[in-house]
């Protein structure tokens, strides 16, 4: 029980850390930035989601 919550924890701060990288880069190359404020909110709501389900 403890092991599946830790995996569930390490893999929604994998993606949640993959999309700030893909975020930065795609504001750093094409000034994505606002673009990139709505994905970081996404990311918020995905995480709160997986949260409230743990």
């Amino acid at each position: 029980m403890v092991n599946l919550l830790i995996s569930k924890m390490i893999i929604c701060l994998s993606v949640f850390f993959q999309a700030i990288g893909k975020c930065l880069v795609l504001c750093w190359l094409m000034k994505w930035c606002r673009c990139c404020l709505v994905v970081l909110i996404l990311v918020e709501l995905i995480m709160y989601f997986f949260a409230r389900v743990l």
